[in-house]
């Protein structure tokens, strides 16, 4: 269901992208679509989260609580991106230390429902002591979801079967990482199993 998700956020973005040389594409759709996988990226979340509570939802539920925090959810992704993109423009090093300070901060965001602010100060209290094994699990998204920021891969025939699929999986795969991470550094820090930390929220 998540992977599903996942594709039919991603594959109108790659559509575009395609086309984007007949087509002029306009600038809004772009920054839409985009915002359209930030808020997909939220939903998937919150159902991993629910799914470590032994409480799986469906895809209603998981539109509901987008849409009920398509706010916060931009602003968060607002600043992640360009606080990650700054990192990038002193040094790559940063810009990774940034990524992986700030990976859980969007399970934060839906499942303690924080503001963009609060939710980045959350990881950064979360992934303390434990960024070094944060930092490879974004490495190894990073390296996964490569082939999908090629352009002459996107633009080819074979890439634009492939590609879209690959990366709605590897979407897919970083969204319920970065759940299962933030649950499991809660535990490690604050001795909380998954229902006392879901209770605490309800």
């Amino acid at each position: 269901m998540f992977g599903a998700l996942a594709l039919g956020v991603t594959l109108p973005t790659f559509l575009l992208r395609r086309l984007e040389n007949t087509y002029p594409t306009p600038h809004l759709l772009i920054v839409l679509m985009a915002v359209v996988e930030e808020l997909a990226q939220a939903a998937i979340a919150w159902g991993t989260f629910e799914n470590l509570r032994s409480r799986p939802t469906g895809l209603r539920t998981l539109f509901q609580i987008s849409i009920r925090r398509s706010v916060p959810v931009i602003g968060l992704s607002i600043v992640y991106t360009v606080g990650t993109a700054l990192g990038f423009i002193a040094l790559i090093f940063p810009a990774f230390m940034a990524a992986t300070t700030w990976f859980v901060a969007m399970p934060a965001c839906v499942v303690e429902e924080t503001g963009p602010i609060a939710s980045l100060r959350r990881s950064v209290q979360l992934t303390k002591g434990y960024r070094w094994k944060v930092f490879s699990v974004v490495l190894i998204i990073a390296i996964i979801d490569l082939p999908s920021g090629i352009p002459a891969l996107v633009r080819s025939n074979f890439g634009f079967v492939v590609v879209p699929i690959w990366h709605a999986a590897a979407l897919a795969f970083e969204s319920v990482l970065m759940a299962v991470v933030y649950h499991d550094l809660r535990v490690a820090k604050e001795g909380s199993d998954t229902w006392r930390i879901a209770s605490v929220f309800e």
